[in-house]
């Protein structure tokens, strides 16, 4: 897999919502920390990356988790207590860091040890940022209460990122294969909950030929989750691989190039540009439409490979360095694996 690869969006959401992000540059101090004995320099506001399990309930073809060397050695811990002993030496061991949290899998809401990973960052103060989900397990109910109800408890007031392709379920299914799909009642009442509890519920939707894959069918998308109460959305452009992985004529078959649909916002009256932030990872154009904010990102290649950007935690108990590629480091290894 390419070392290079592009995560380039663009968000819609509400202008009046308090923002969750930065892009100042002045705020990527570099941080110094040893693992396994050798010192490692990394930016300060690094995130860490935590696979709840390994299993999912949907099969997208684009999953980089199918093509990710390091997912694809990962052998899940399946002892739920021996995970979380392991989570749990990890998060006490990077407290200098404090890293924010973004939980992911799999599908972490079809695990039962889900809400137990909730309450150990919690316990350790850590701010989670983000919850990626196919939003299946959300409504779940695990010793008494639903997934989101630990996430309230727990402080998990921030981003779940609910994946849906299509605003048809049938067309949606054609490209997760999941059978658990929920319906709109279900992505209302989520919607109701994260509202009434100050949590934000966003739809993320992966631009494809097939699919969704131009400015109309966007939009259209936009206006049909903010009927059902999710007022933020966001789109990505499909990242690519390596042109030797398996799938990569179906990738190439259903790429949409992002840029030509900013082409497109920057061109329209009811866009209004208004201006743009050049941080160390994103260039994010700002754009007003209607009552939204649109933010346009262009992902940078600045940032320094011998730095440590982010943290990932697999399943299987180890923890590694990535940009997401085939050349990640190992930082601290678990069981032999």
């Amino acid at each position: 897999m390419k070392g290079d690869y592009n995560m380039n969006t663009i968000k819609f959401e509400p202008a009046n919502k308090t923002k969750t992000e930065t892009h100042d540059v002045e705020k990527y101090t570099i941080k110094k920390m040893d693992f396994a004995g050798k010192e490692y320099d990394i930016y300060s506001n690094v995130g860490l990356t935590i696979y709840v399990t390994n299993r999912c309930n949907a099969d997208c073809y684009f999953c980089m988790n199918k093509y990710e060397a390091n997912f694809l050695c990962s052998k899940e811990i399946l002892d739920d207590e021996e995970y979380l002993r392991r989570l749990e030496y990890i998060l006490q061991y990077l407290r200098p860091l404090n890293p924010s949290v973004m939980i992911t899998g799999g599908e972490p809401t079809k695990s039962k040890r889900l809400p137990e990973v909730i309450k150990l960052v919690h316990k350790y103060g850590y701010k989670l940022r983000s919850f990626s989900t196919n939003g299946s397990g959300l409504l779940d109910i695990i010793d008494g209460k639903s997934i989101l109800q630990y996430m309230y408890e727990n402080d998990f007031l921030n981003n779940i990122n609910i994946s849906r392709h299509s605003v048809s379920r049938e067309r949606n299914y054609a490209i997760m294969k999941n059978k658990e799909d929920l319906t709109n009642g279900q992505l209302s009442q989520i919607a109701s909950f994260c509202d009434e509890h100050n949590m934000r519920a966003r739809m993320g939707c992966t631009l494809q030929k097939s699919s969704v894959n131009n400015l109309p069918e966007m939009l259209k998308y936009q206006r049909y989750y903010e009927d059902l109460g999710i007022d933020t959305v966001i789109f990505r452009e499909l990242v690519p691989i390596d042109s030797n992985k398996k799938g990569f004529e179906r990738y190439q078959k259903e790429f949409v190039d992002i840029f030509k649909i900013v082409k497109n916002i920057e061109l329209s009256p009811e866009f209004v540009y208004l201006y743009t932030l050049d941080g160390l990872y994103y260039s994010v154009k700002h754009f007003q439409y209607k009552d939204k904010l649109v933010k346009c990102y262009k992902e940078k290649n600045t940032a320094s490979p011998d730095i440590v950007r982010d943290l990932i935690f697999y399943a299987d108990g180890r923890l590694v360095d990535t940009n997401w590629n085939d050349v990640s480091k190992v930082l601290l290894s678990y069981g032999g694996r």
